[in-house]
C-alpha cells in the first residue's frame, strides 16, 4: 500500500465514499432497494430453483435455522385446509398454525449485555487515581434527574453528514468548531418520548451517523448511497437530501413480536449495527472491496445492499455484547467471550485466509481462535481483541507497524495474518499492571486506552496521527530512520551513475533503442535504480508508546479560554483519560474532568480547531458551545465528528425544571378542581338552567372521551340549541 494518502478536502456534491483516497467510490451510486413483491405459489411440485433460492438468502441471510426451517416448509405447496361446516376452522387446520417462538434468553457468561446510559463498558475497570477525577455522571434508570445528554457536531456536512437538515442555507456548510445540534436539543427541550435524557448511544461511520434514545430506538443521518441508514431516502416530494441529511428513526430493527431495543450501536464506512438489550444483533448496508462494492451477506442475489436490518447467520444464537467497526470488516464479541469476524478480510483483518477469487466468503461471520476475550477494537484494516487477563491480540495490515506487534513476534510483516499478541501492552510489563480497557484506530494507526487513565499509541507519524512531538524519542527515532535510507541511497545512486561512465568518464549506458544516454538521461535512470534498491520507511512508530497529555485545572473555570495551562501551575494536576476515538488520520480523547482533545489531520475540519487542519499533539477543545459542557463522548467518521456532553450546571438547571413541572401540575389541578366545582353548581340550577347544566355536562362527557350520561331524563332531553 502507498506510504502516502491524499488529505485534501473533497469536492462538494459529489457522492463519494469517505476514504476515497484508500477504496475508489463505484462508478455509479446504487439506488435504494425497492421491496420484493411476494412470489405466487409454484405450479409445479418440487424444490425451487437456484435462482430463487439465491434472492431468498439475499433477504432471509440472517434469519435463524428455525426460520430457516419454517421457509422452506413454506417453499413447498400446500393445500388449502378446510373449513368446518359451522365456519370455524378446521381441527387439521388448527393443528398447523404456528406458534409464535419465545424469545431467545440472553446467554450468561463472561461478558454482561451493555445497558442504555452506561458511559462505560464493564470490563472498563479504572484505577483510584482515574476515578478520583471522574464525578458520578445521573443515572436515568436509577431515578436521577436526567443530565440531558446533548449532542454536538462540526466538519463537512456537504451531505447532511451533521444531521441539520435542509432548512436552514446553513446547515450544510462546513462547521469548523463544536456546535449543538438544535434539533435534538428541541426534542430534548419538549420532553419527547426518549428524548427526556438526551441521547443514550451515538458513534459515526464513515459518512453516517447513528444514534439511540432512551427508549432504544436507533436514529440515523448522512449518506445514503450504500444503504448505511437502514430506511428509504427516494420518496415522491421529497428530495433525497432532505431525507438524509434529517435524523430519522430506522423503523424495521424490529416488530410488535419481536421487539428490539437497541443499546449500542456501530458503524464503518457503508454499514451499520445495533446491539439489543437482550444481546440481539442486528446490520444493514454493505461492506466495500478495493475494486467497489463486496456485498453484505454473501448470497447468490443481485442485490450488493441491505436496506432492511437483518440477522446474521452464525452469530444469530449467540449473546453479542460489543460491537467494534473497521472501515469495511466488524468484530462481534459474545457474553462468552468468543469473538466473530465479518466483511473485507483483503488485508487479513477478519483474522483468516480469504481467497481473492472467494472474497465474499468473508461475508459470513465466522469464529475466531480466541477464548475468553472481554474487548474487540478495530483500525480501518487491522483489528484487535483483549482477553481476561489483559493480553491483547493483533491482527491485519501493519504497513505502518499499527498492530504494535514486536518485531520478534514477527511486527516487520506488513501483514499480520492471524491473531498474535502485542507483547509491549501485557499487564506485566505496562506500570502499575495496567491493562487496555479501550482500542481505536485510523487507517495506519492505534491508540490504546490503559486503565490508569494514559493513553498509548503506534503507527504512523508523518502527519502527527500518534500526537506525539517532533522532539519525542520515537519521532527522533523515526526520522534517523528515513534520514539514514536517504543517506543510503544517494549513496547508492552515486555508484549507479558511476557505472552509465567508462574510464574516460564518457557515458557507455545506452536507451532501449540502443542510442547512448544524456547526461539527464543517466542521472535519471540511477535515481530510479537506487530507489528501487534502497525503498525509504515509512514514518511509523513501531512500539506502544505512551502519549503525553497537557495538564488540566483542578476546578473548572467557565470561562477560561485557554488550551492549555502551565504545568508547573499549583491548580493543575495530571490528566486522565476515559474514552477515545480514531478517524482516518486524526483523534480524540475524553478526559475524567470532561474536556476534549484532538490531533492529527484534519482538512475538514473534523479536529473542531477551527482553520487548523493538521494540529501536532493533543490539544484542548474550547469555544463558546463548549464552556460550560461537561464532555462525556466524542466520535468521529471521515470528515465528520460529533460530541456528547451534559451541562456543567444541570443540577440547578434540573431544579428549575423541576420547579416549573411541579407549577404545571399545580395549575393543572386547581384548573381541574375549578371544573368540577362548576359542574356541581351547574347540576343543582332548576327548570331550564337545570337542562343547561345536564347539557354541560354531556359535552364535558364527550369532549373527555367518556360514554356516561347524567340520568334518565338527560337522555330524552333535546339538544340545547342556542341562538
Amino acid at each position: 500500500m502507498s506510504s502516502s494518502i491524499a488529505s485534501a478536502a473533497p469536492s462538494k456534491g459529489v457522492r463519494r465514499s469517505s476514504r476515497a483516497s484508500i477504496v475508489p467510490p463505484p462508478v455509479k451510486s446504487p439506488q435504494n432497494p425497492t421491496p420484493r413483491k411476494a412470489k405466487p405459489p409454484a405450479k409445479k411440485k418440487g424444490r425451487t430453483s437456484t435462482a430463487s433460492r439465491g434472492k431468498r438468502g439475499d433477504d432471509d441471510s440472517g434469519s435463524s435455522e428455525e426460520e430457516e426451517d419454517e421457509d422452506d416448509d413454506r417453499s413447498r405447496k400446500r393445500k388449502t385446509p378446510k373449513k368446518a361446516t359451522n365456519g370455524t376452522t378446521s381441527k387439521a387446520a388448527r393443528s398447523r398454525e404456528i406458534k409464535p417462538k419465545p424469545r431467545r434468553v440472553p446467554v450468561a457468561g463472561l461478558n454482561p449485555v451493555p445497558e442504555l446510559f452506561s458511559l462505560f463498558p464493564s470490563h472498563a475497570s479504572f484505577s483510584d487515581a482515574v476515578r478520583s477525577q471522574l464525578d458520578p455522571i445521573p443515572d436515568p434508570h436509577a431515578g436521577d434527574e436526567p443530565a440531558e445528554r446533548a449532542i454536538f457536531v462540526f466538519g463537512t456536512g456537504d451531505m447532511g453528514q451533521n444531521g441539520l437538515g435542509v432548512d436552514d442555507p446553513k446547515a450544510l456548510d462546513e462547521i469548523k468548531r463544536p456546535r449543538r445540534h438544535i434539533g435534538f436539543a428541541k426534542m430534548v427541550e419538549q420532553g419527547r418520548e426518549g428524548w427526556q435524557a438526551g441521547v443514550a448511544d451515538l458513534v459515526c461511520g464513515g459518512m453516517h451517523t447513528l444514534a439511540v434514545d432512551g427508549k432504544g430506538k436507533v436514529w440515523s443521518w448522512g449518506i445514503n448511497d450504500n444503504a448505511a441508514l437502514g430506511r428509504v431516502t427516494s420518496k415522491p416530494d421529497v428530495t433525497s437530501e432532505e431525507l438524509e441529511a434529517t435524523p430519522m428513526q430506522v423503523e424495521q430493527l424490529g416488530s410488535d413480536r419481536e421487539p428490539f431495543n437497541a443499546v449500542r450501536v456501530a458503524a464503518g464506512d457503508s454499514v451499520s449495527l445495533a446491539i439489543s438489550d437482550r444481546g440481539e444483533l442486528r446490520a444493514w448496508g454493505s461492506f466495500r472491496a478495493a475494486e467497489g462494492l463486496l456485498g453484505f451477506d454473501g448470497s447468490a442475489g443481485s442485490s450488493k445492499t441491505q436496506l432492511v436490518p437483518q440477522a446474521l447467520k452464525n452469530v444469530d444464537k449467540h449473546t453479542i455484547v460489543q460491537v467494534a467497526c473497521g472501515d469495511d470488516h466488524f468484530l462481534a464479541l459474545t457474553s462468552t467471550g468468543m469473538v466473530f469476524a465479518c466483511g473485507n478480510g483483503e488485508q487479513s483483518q477478519l483474522g483468516r485466509k480469504i481467497i481473492q477469487r472467494h472474497k465474499e466468503h468473508g461475508l459470513t461471520p465466522e469464529r475466531l481462535a480466541l477464548k475468553n476475550i472481554v474487548l474487540v477494537g478495530t483500525g480501518s484494516y487491522h483489528s484487535f481483541a483483549v482477553d481476561k487477563d489483559g493480553e491483547v491480540f493483533a491482527w491485519g495490515l501493519n504497513s505502518f507497524h499499527q498492530t504494535g506487534v514486536d518485531e520478534d513476534d514477527g511486527g516487520w510483516e506488513d501483514v499480520i495474518s492471524t491473531p498474535t499478541r502485542v507483547a509491549s501492552l501485557s499487564p506485566k510489563v505496562l506500570p502499575d499492571h495496567a491493562r487496555v480497557v479501550q482500542v481505536c484506530g485510523g487507517a495506519h494507526h492505534s491508540l490504546f486506552l490503559l486503565s490508569n487513565g494514559d493513553v498509548y499509541v503506534c503507527g504512523r507519524s508523518d502527519g502527527h496521527e500518534i500526537g506525539l512531538a517532533d522532539d519525542h524519542e520515537q519521532m527522533v527515532e523515526s526520522k534517523k530512520r528515513k534520514d539514514d535510507a536517504k543517506a543510503e541511497r544517494a549513496e547508492r545512486e552515486k555508484q549507479e551513475l558511476a557505472g552509465f561512465h567508462g574510464e574516460d568518464g564518457q557515458i557507455t549506458a545506452t536507451t532501449e533503442d540502443g542510442k547512448t544516454m544524456t547526461a539527464e538521461e543517466a542521472a535519471l535512470a540511477a535515481a530510479e535504480a537506487a530507489a528501487k534498491g534502497v525503498p525509504l520507511p515509512n514514518d511509523y512508530v513501531p512500539v506502544p508508546t505512551r502519549l503525553p497529555f497537557p495538564k488540566e485545572p483542578k476546578a473548572w473555570e467557565k470561562d477560561a479560554r485557554a488550551d492549555d495551562l502551565d504545568d508547573d501551575d499549583v491548580s493543575t494536576e495530571e490528566t486522565k483519560i476515559v474514552q477515545i476515538a480514531a478517524g482516518t488520520r486524526h483523534n480524540f480523547a475524553v478526559s475524567a474532568r470532561g474536556y476534549v482533545y484532538s490531533w492529527g489531520v484534519g482538512p475538514s475540519s473534523q479536529l473542531g480547531q477551527g482553520d487548523e487542519e493538521e494540529v501536532e499533539t493533543p490539544t484542548r477543545i474550547l469555544n463558546t458551545a463548549l464552556s460550560n459542557v461537561r464532555v462525556l463522548r466524542a466520535e468521529t467518521g471521515g470528515q465528520h465528528s460529533a460530541l456528547v456532553g451534559i451541562d456543567r450546571e444541570y443540577q440547578a438547571k434540573a431544579a428549575e425544571r423541576r420547579e416549573k413541572r411541579e407549577g404545571a401540575a399545580a395549575a393543572a389541578a386547581k384548573a381541574e378542581q375549578e371544573k368540577a366545582d362548576e359542574k356541581e353548581t351547574n347540576g343543582v340550577q332548576p327548570n331550564g338552567d337545570a337542562a343547561a347544566g345536564d347539557k354541560e355536562e354531556e359535552e364535558d362527557a364527550r369532549m373527555d372521551g367518556a360514554e356516561e350520561v347524567a340520568g334518565e331524563e338527560g337522555k330524552k332531553l333535546e339538544p340545547v340549541v342556542e341562538v
